[in-house]
């Protein structure tokens, strides 16, 4: 009778600690979807995009795009974070969780495999640009272009052609390769 009575408080304590275990596994559930939750992932308008990035201070603003790419022409005050390149992680490891982030891609999908990856780091508000660049161009928005010569910071080394190169030499007092 001893042990019919010690097999029965066995089952129950078990009964007990998976019953605990399954209220525990929903409330980290439920606090992790709340973490989430309180995020804000948005896709602006290109007015409202144009607008925000206008009037909100302390903005963390990144073309999502190659650093070529952005050289040739990017949204004013939009600093490149190139996904592809080996300093992203530095770039998004350096961002304040709590300031807004705005982003753009070429049509907006690295944009949005960025904004994945905001999240889930903690960032708190990510708003990117509906159809990214290219509907900021069919919009007639102003572009900001880098200087020929300027330096973009890429972790890449840039290709030139051998005629860009010649020219470079013939225009410039020195040059390196």
């Amino acid at each position: 009778n001893l042990k019919s009575n010690q097999t029965i408080a066995i089952k129950t304590l078990n009964h007990k600690i998976f019953i605990f275990s399954i209220v525990l596994a929903m409330v980290c559930l439920l606090s992790t979807e709340a973490v989430h939750a309180q995020s804000i992932r948005k896709t602006l308008t290109v007015a409202d995009f144009e607008q925000m990035i206008a009037n909100t201070q302390d903005i963390q603003f990144f073309d999502i795009r190659t650093a070529a790419e952005y050289k040739a022409g990017h949204i004013s005050g939009a600093r490149n974070a190139d996904l592809t390149d080996t300093g992203f992680n530095r770039i998004i490891n350096g961002l304040n969780k709590i300031k807004p982030i705005f982003l753009y891609s070429i049509d907006n999908k690295t944009a949005a495999a960025t904004a994945k990856i905001l999240i889930k780091n903690g960032h708190q508000q990510i708003y990117m640009l509906q159809g990214g660049y290219a509907a900021w161009i069919a919009a007639s928005k102003p572009v900001e272009k880098t200087a020929r010569n300027a330096p973009v910071k890429s972790n890449k080394a840039p290709v030139i052609s051998e005629k860009e190169l010649w020219n470079q030499i013939n225009t410039n007092l020195i040059v390196m390769v």
